[in-house]
């Protein structure tokens, strides 16, 4: 028995797929959108209180991205009231002269707000970070930190107040193509038709996907997020830090000011170790993996206790080249995939429509 029928049907409720409900419910489109989780849930890439948002990109189609999506999170921010997005500026780094300089011109071409410095002027400007003299940064000026948790609610939030409907606990079994304008979706609780389906699908892409023919170059990833206590003197100053991303085949790493615990920075490498997300904890970090960090963090930020507090995980699903995914199916012109976010914060909500 057919349980409705939609305009689109949504599946996977994080940042992408609850994003890209709220702006089709927004232009009046009947919408479903299903979560195999109770929401709020920590099995996905989405939950926690804080991800970085930035302009400053190798790649300058993802710095002309994020010009909507500032615009996007403020009007979110005007429409429910909260508070989403703290500004603390960026430094990012590398011992590559040609990144650097090729960030800033990007930035400049694109008239948004930057600075090209050395090691001295950034060991200056900012005590909590050390460069070594071969190394220069990037200043993204409007840079800063998305309260997470916050965002992915007022995105819910609004999706219902324009008409959207979210079914969460029911996961999805099978996706159906019928015609050009119909699938159907078939989950633990009911059958759906839907004129579109739009799967974001996060750590469970790789594997959901092989059942429509479509064996993409995915890798779901285990990352070990850490946060590390501020040295009461560095505490003690009430400064805004800003959060950090090292551009380094050995040390790719970023970092983000206390805001998730008091007092407690947020400090990690980008990656983590081939996880299967319904069996992420039989899987561990290897002690080099954090003996390494502990290492690299002892040498670029003399602001923190040299050993993490708190420990915490999150999954990434990767691309070789960590550009996202953003397409139809090859055969279903009406199946649409969002995927291979690769640990970066975009609103990319619209890239769906």
């Amino acid at each position: 028995m057919l349980s409705g029928k939609y305009e689109y049907v949504v599946v996977g409720a994080g940042i992408e797929g609850s994003a890209t409900a709220y702006q089709l419910a927004k232009k009046g489109a009947k919408v479903l959108l299903l979560e195999q989780f109770p929401l709020p849930h920590n099995r996905g890439s989405s939950h926690g209180a804080s991800r970085m948002i930035r302009r400053a990109y190798e790649e300058d189609y993802f710095c002309e991205m994020m010009n909507e999506a500032y615009s996007d999170w403020q009007e979110l921010e005007k429409e429910t009231g909260t508070k989403i997005y703290m500004k603390t500026g960026l430094v990012m780094i590398s011992e590559n002269l040609n990144v650097t300089e090729s960030v800033a011109k990007i930035l400049n071409s694109l008239n948004m707000k930057s600075e090209l410095l050395t090691a001295n002027q950034v060991n200056g400007k900012y005590p909590g970070v050390f460069l070594s003299d071969n190394e220069t940064a990037v200043i993204d000026t409007d840079a800063g930190i998305l309260k997470a948790d916050k965002a992915l609610r007022c995105l819910q939030e609004m999706f219902v107040r324009n008409g959207g409907e979210i079914r969460d606990q029911e996961p999805v079994r099978r996706i159906i193509p019928e015609s050009d304008t119909s699938v159907m979706i078939e989950t633990s609780h009911g059958t759906y038709r839907s004129n579109s389906a739009i799967l974001c699908l996060g750590p469970w892409a790789p594997k959901f996907l092989k059942s429509l023919g479509l064996n993409l170059p995915l890798e779901s990833v285990k990352t070990t997020v850490c946060f590390w206590r501020m040295k009461p003197e560095f505490s003690r100053m009430g400064a805004v830090w800003p959060c950090t991303v090292n551009i380094s085949a050995e040390e790719h790493s970023y970092s983000l000011p206390p805001d998730e615990y008091e007092d407690l920075m947020k400090i990690c490498w980008h990656g983590g170790v081939a996880s299967d997300p319904d069996d992420r904890d039989r899987v561990s970090p290897a002690e080099s993996h954090i003996d390494g960090l502990i290492k690299y963090v002892r040498r670029r930020f003399p602001c923190v206790e040299p050993k993490p507090s708190i420990m915490e995980t999150c999954m990434y699903t990767c691309t070789p080249d960590e550009s996202f995914i953003l397409d139809r199916h090859p055969k279903h012109k009406n199946i649409i995939i969002g995927a291979g976010f690769s640990g970066t914060t975009h609103y990319g909500g619209r890239q769906h429509q």
